[in-house]
C-alpha cells in the first residue's frame, strides 16, 4: 500500500486488490480565509459561496474541489470508456472513488509531455498540469491511460484527442532522440 498526495486528492494504491482508492483533499483553513476575505462585502460573500468549484480561492473551491473531481471523473468514464481512460469502477458522490490500479508511467516527464503536444498537435494547453507529469499516467500492455482526468480541461482533451493518444502514443519515445533527428 503506497500513498500519494496530490492538489485536490489523496490516492491510496492497494496493488494487490488491484485498485486504487481516491478521497478528496478538504481544505478547511483555505474556506475559512476565502470566507474571511470576503466578509467585507456581503455581496461578494454570497458571490463567493456560488463560484464554481473550478474558480481558485472560492470557498466551492477550497471545499468541494476534490468531490468534483472525483465524481466527474467517474461519470465521464462511465459516459465515455475511452481507451485512454483508466477505469473509474465506482464513486460514492465524489467522497471516494475506486479506480483501475495501473503501473505508473516510468518515461520521463518531458518525454510524455512532448509527445502528448505531437499527438494533439500541441492541443493539452487546457489542462497542462495533468499532461506535463508522467505521474498522472499509468502503462497497460504497452498502452498508455490517464488517472487523473476529473478537471474540465483534462476531460476536454481526453473528449478530443483521448482516442489517438490511445492509438499513436510510443512507449519508447524519447525527446532528446527526436530533437537529434530535427
Amino acid at each position: 500500500m503506497r500513498i500519494f498526495i496530490g492538489e485536490t486528492r489523496r490516492v491510496v494504491t492497494l496493488e494487490s486488490f488491484g485498485i486504487v482508492i481516491k478521497l478528496p483533499r478538504v481544505y478547511v483553513r483555505g474556506s475559512i480565509w476565502s470566507l474571511c476575505n470576503s466578509a467585507s462585502s456581503l455581496k461578494f460573500l454570497w458571490s463567493n459561496l456560488w463560484w464554481s468549484s473550478e474558480i481558485h480561492s472560492s470557498v466551492r473551491w477550497f471545499l468541494f474541489r476534490g468531490i468534483s473531481h472525483n465524481w466527474h471523473e467517474y461519470r465521464f468514464w462511465r459516459k465515455t470508456r475511452n481507451p485512454f481512460l483508466q477505469p473509474t469502477y465506482f464513486s460514492l458522490l465524489g467522497l471516494i472513488n475506486i479506480q483501475k490500479f495501473g503501473q505508473i508511467c516510468v518515461l520521463k516527464d518531458i518525454d510524455v509531455w512532448c509527445q502528448l503536444q505531437e499527438i494533439t498537435e500541441l492541443g493539452c494547453h487546457p489542462d497542462g498540469h495533468t499532461f506535463e507529469r508522467a505521474e498522472n499516467f499509468v502503462m497497460e500492455n504497452d498502452e498508455i491511460r490517464i488517472v487523473d482526468y476529473g478537471s474540465p480541461g483534462a476531460r476536454e482533451i481526453v473528449t478530443k484527442h483521448g482516442d489517438n493518444i490511445s492509438r499513436l502514443f510510443d512507449p519508447t519515445y524519447s525527446w532528446e532522440e527526436r530533437k537529434r533527428e530535427r
